[in-house]
């Protein structure tokens, strides 16, 4: 199977992804003295002419995910975590004081988090890094796919408290070294005979399109309402600019006086669906129906949203979809039907029968998988996808060099 030539492929997020694409400058609000002579810069806030907020000097978006850290450590760090991800191998996560550009991080977490519940996970940027090079379709379904399947576009949000100028640039700049360089420099690290394998990095933009629930804009907002509580206690504000909006008269105590600003946060839920093509016409007219089918689950656990399961029975009714174990058995079952289709083929092309030794070894190809772990399933996978993880991962220097792999006891029976 391949990609049909006239489908491509596009990502549109509503935030820069975290990791190396979020470090950018912005702007930040000089809350001790909010005066404009006082502040170098004055931004926006979005609402027309004239409305602007004052602001000070720029400084780097920080990005909450922890660096993995070499062996021989590092000067700018305010932090160190321990922690075992492989037997007899310890991973070491630092909290930068300066952020480094170009470095592999594993996802956010706060620090007292126990060593067996740490996310192994990577940071969205590196995960995008690597979809860029080895693609989209991971190893298991790089046995069925020819060549790698790549997004052709990035699109991003923008984060109104960036700027384009500076030191280090704003979010295009990040993007583009973030994402579309390190997948041209791990493309160009690999030997020549896999030079095919991919074509070229996707495209990256930034929009001025941005979502109200955003995280960006919502620590924009704060900031507003952060400069407009340091403009009313110093008495700068105009009475006409006192009112508050119906959303801030919510947000009161009980003696009348407004809350403190506090930041927005977005949904904890996610949405994914498909499309599902019957074949039997639709009651009313001869077309056949196309049904969207929904799936919420939530983003903390992965799970579908549902009760609360009680038994071990009970969380495989709610794990997702899309989670390693639905799509693991979705891999078996699509092994088994290959092994059929071949079957049939044979049969019909040779004539052969059950007890024929083409057909006994393609069984015992099939029954070979049944009891495997989804670990086994993987390295017992002949893919050339398989081959180039290996080599961007090992390869010294390379923008992917350290990337984490989970550990035995993430592994499952499919």
């Amino acid at each position: 199977f391949r990609l049909r030539t006239n489908v491509t492929l596009h990502m549109y997020i509503s935030d820069s992804p975290c990791g190396d694409a979020s470090i950018y400058e912005v702007r930040k609000i000089n809350g001790r003295d909010p005066t404009p002579e006082h502040n170098t810069n004055n931004f926006s806030d979005g609402k027309g002419a004239g409305n602007t907020i004052a602001a000070s000097e720029t400084e780097l978006n920080f990005t909450g995910a922890k660096i993995i850290l070499p062996q021989n450590g590092s000067s700018h760090i305010s932090s160190i975590l321990e922690f075992s991800i492989v037997s007899n191998s310890n991973v070491t996560l630092g909290r930068e004081d300066v952020q480094k550009l170009g470095a592999l991080r594993v996802k956010s977490s706060r620090s007292n988090i126990p060593t067996h519940l740490r996310t192994t996970s990577m940071s969205c940027s590196d995960k995008i890094v690597r979809w860029g090079v080895l693609g989209l379709q991971g190893v298991l379904l790089s046995n069925f796919i020819m060549g790698p399947i790549c997004l052709s576009s990035i699109i991003v949000g923008r984060d109104p408290r960036g700027v384009d100028e500076g030191q280090f640039g704003g979010q295009s700049v990040a993007l583009e070294r973030s994402l579309t360089q390190r997948i041209k420099q791990a493309l160009d690290s690999l030997p020549k005979k896999y030079h095919h394998f991919n074509s070229k990095p996707p495209m990256v933009a930034v929009v001025n399109q941005s979502l109200d629930c955003s995280k960006s804009v919502s620590e924009f907002r704060y900031m507003m309402e952060i400069a407009d509580k340091c403009k009313i206690d110093a008495g700068l504000l105009p009475d006409e600019e006192r009112a508050p909006s119906p959303e801030k008269k919510r947000r009161r105590t009980n003696d009348g006086n407004p809350l403190h600003p506090q930041k927005g946060s977005a949904s904890g839920m996610c949405i994914n669906w498909h499309q599902l093509h019957q074949d039997k016409p639709s009651k009313g007219n001869g077309a056949n129906e196309q049904k969207l089918l929904t799936e919420i689950t939530i983003g903390a656990t992965g799970f579908k949203r549902a009760k609360k399961p009680k038994t071990p029975e009970d969380v495989l009714g709610t794990t997702s979809r899309l989670c390693r174990f639905r799509l693991a058995q979705r891999y078996m079952k699509c092994t088994e039907l290959i092994s059929q289709i071949k079957k049939l083929v044979q049969c019909s092309k040779y004539e052969l029968n059950e007890g024929d030794t083409e057909v006994r070894a393609e069984k015992e190809s099939c029954n070979k998988l049944e009891g495997l772990s989804y670990a086994k399933c993987k390295e017992q996978s002949h893919s050339e996808v398989k081959q180039i993880t290996g080599l961007v991962f090992s390869c010294n220097g390379g923008p992917l060099n350290g990337w984490l792999r989970t550990n035995s006891q993430e592994d499952f029976i499919v």
